[in-house]
C-alpha cells in the first residue's frame, strides 16, 4: 500500500519461504535520504534494514522484524544474525517488530526456553527496550529496541488499523542524538 510523500521497502514473505501472505514493511518520509543495507536484507528472514542519513550527522540503521510463530530455527538463527551485524561497528540502531516473544518477562529479563535466546541477544547487543506497553491482549510482542538513540515523548499505542489483532505503537526518534562516528569505525564496512 503506498502512503503519500513516503518510500515504500518491503519483503514479502514468498522471499524467505514458500508460504503465503505476511512479510514485513518500512516506510520512510521522502524528505530523509535512504539506502537499503543490502547486507542485512540478504538474511531469509522477514526483516527489511535501511540506513537513514541525517543532515549534517551520520546515519543509523533501521530495521523491521517479524517472527512467525511457524519460523524455523534456520530462520531465526538468519533474524538473529542480522540484528547482531546491524548492531556491530559501533552502529546507531533501531530495531522494531513483533518478535512474538510473550514469555519473555522485561522487567525481571526472564524468559523460557523459547524466548531465552532472543532475550540473550538484546542483553548482548546491549540494546534498550523501549516498549513495554501490551500490543496484544496483556502480551508484549510488539518492540522498539535502540542502542543509544532517545525517544522523543514516549512511546503511545493506538487502535489496531484495518482488522489486525496487534496495537500500534508510535514514537518520534530525537535526531540531534544521531552523531557522527569515531573516524576509525567510519574506515569499517558498513
Amino acid at each position: 500500500m503506498k502512503i503519500p510523500g513516503f518510500k515504500l521497502f518491503k519483503k514479502d514473505r514468498a522471499a524467505v519461504n514458500d508460504k503465503k501472505g505476511g512479510g514485513v514493511a518500512l516506510y520512510v518520509k521522502n524528505a530523509l535520504r535512504v539506502v537499503e543495507c543490502d547486507d542485512l536484507n540478504s538474511k531469509l528472514c522477514e526483516s527489511i534494514w535501511c540506513k537513514i542519513y541525517v543532515e549534517n550527522l551520520d546515519h543509523f540503521v533501521v530495521g523491521v522484524c517479524y517472527r512467525s510463530q511457524e519460523a524455523d530455527e534456520n530462520e531465526l538463527c538468519e533474524m538473529f544474525e542480522g540484528i547482531k551485524l546491524a548492531c556491530e561497528a559501533n552502529r546507531l540502531v533501531l530495531v522494531m517488530g513483533d518478535f512474538n516473544y510473550p514469555d519473555i518477562n522485561w522487567n525481571t529479563l526472564r524468559a523460557d526456553s523459547n524466548g531465552y535466546k532472543f532475550l540473550k541477544l538484546v542483553m548482548v547487543i546491549r540494546n534498550n527496550m523501549c516498549s513495554s506497553i501490551p500490543t496484544r491482549g496483556n502480551n508484549i510482542l510488539d518492540l522498539i529496541l535502540t542502542n543509544e538513540m532517545s525517544i522523543k515523548y514516549g512511546i503511545r499505542m493506538l487502535a489496531p488499523v484495518d482488522n489486525p489483532d496487534h496495537n500500534v505503537l508510535i514514537f518520534s526518534i530525537d535526531c540531534t542524538q544521531v552523531r557522527k562516528k569515531k573516524k576509525a569505525s567510519l574506515l569499517q564496512p558498513s
